[in-house]
């Protein structure tokens, strides 16, 4: 097998299923050019990109004002910071707002907080997750897609499940369409919160190793906001989606994080069309094909020394490969990052915390001060 790793493809049986998997970018674009056919039941962020973008906006800006909000509170009241609170918290307000239109702080909290804890006990121990915990989730979403369903003549697209559900109607029979809807938002809930959440924890590591990057930063978002000031005489202290532009800096320090910690470490499963040769490896019709993210962003061909932080690699970046991060979840956590960068110094971690890039270590506890 060694001789497939060094190619940056090779192969496998998961279960009956035969599998390629490919870590080397310059081969994953040129099947790209050829083979490619996604089952449309994976296509999962298409459904996010349907939604008004005011709608996507809005529900960042307000997540993010609660972050900042209560980490001023946390932080008045002399308690320890601790970011795996703060960053799941603010992960699953844009992921209930976006998928059911609940609102973390008008809804009952209590049920949702269940949810929350749940989640993070099965993303915690995957290999022990409880059953009955996976029921109460695919339980409560139920619970949503009727009351969604229900209301489907009475309202507009208001959220991700109303889009599935009218989007799905068109194909699939009614007992289908209920667990493809199901089944995505159940991914949502499980995968996509829970690593939005763990890239930001990343991001703490990162930053308080890298002060000179946090002071770049700082400097440039402070020149947004007074840009926002002169030319638009508009006075807030809140880094926005459209702001993005305009932070060189802020961007390149996400998509050097996101590099280092992909959201989604292994792609979706790609369905090969036809036999064919791709880098002279034969891939034969109906194989899955996998993509190794985390490996790929790790390759000596794309990153000269890859395995160091240096977000500087992504100011005059020739893209010449895929350079995958999904869009969504990268401007999720270009607000996160932008907007604790704007208004907290991070000073450092404690309890002795050391890390390794390999490791699936998070900092317990954070120290932060005001800017």
């Amino acid at each position: 097998m060694e001789q497939y790793f060094k190619k940056g493809i090779f192969r496998v049986w998961i279960g009956e299923i035969f599998t390629v998997i490919i870590s080397d970018p310059f081969i994953e674009k040129e099947m790209i050019k050829t083979i490619i056919e996604k089952p449309k039941n994976i296509k999962r962020d298409l459904f996010l990109l349907n939604l008004k973008s005011n709608l996507i906006n809005f529900v960042f800006n307000e997540s993010t004002i609660n972050l900042i909000q209560s980490m001023n509170c946390n932080l008045k009241n002399n308690k320890e910071f601790k970011p795996k609170l703060f960053c799941s918290l603010f992960s699953f307000s844009i992921i209930f707002k976006l998928l059911f239109n609940i609102d973390l702080k008008n809804e009952n909290y209590k049920e949702i907080k269940k949810i929350m804890k749940l989640v993070n006990e099965i993303n915690k121990n995957k290999e022990k997750s409880n059953t009955i915990d996976l029921k109460l989730i695919i339980d409560f979403i139920e619970k949503q897609y009727y009351y969604h369903l229900s209301n489907m003549e009475n309202q507009s697209l208001n959220d991700f499940m109303d889009i599935m559900i009218k989007k799905e109607n068109k194909f699939e029979k009614k007992e289908n369409l209920k667990k493809q809807v199901i089944y995505k938002c159940t991914d949502y809930i499980l995968n996509k919160s829970e690593n939005i959440s763990k890239v930001i924890e990343k991001f703490f590591i990162f930053i308080v190793q890298n002060q000179d990057y946090q002071d770049l930063a700082f400097s440039e978002l402070k020149s947004v906001i007074n840009r926002k000031l002169l030319y638009n005489n508009v006075e807030e202290n809140i880094i926005k989606l459209s702001d993005k532009s305009f932070s060189p800096i802020t961007n390149s320090i996400c998509k050097e994080v996101l590099r280092l910690n992909p959201v989604d470490q292994l792609s979706s499963p790609i369905v090969c069309k036809k036999d064919t040769l791709v880098n002279g490896y034969f891939i034969p019709k109906d194989s899955q094909i996998i993509i190794n993210h985390k490996s790929m962003n790790l390759n000596e061909k794309c990153f000269d020394d890859p395995f160091k932080f240096n977000p500087k690699r992504f100011l005059n970046f020739n893209q010449s490969f895929n350079f995958n991060y999904c869009n969504f979840s990268n401007d999720e956590i270009f607000v996160a990052i932008s907007n604790i960068l704007l208004n907290f110094k991070i000073i450092g971690i404690k309890n002795n915390f050391t890390f390794n890039l390999f490791d699936d270590n998070y900092p317990s506890s954070v120290i932060i001060e005001k800017r």
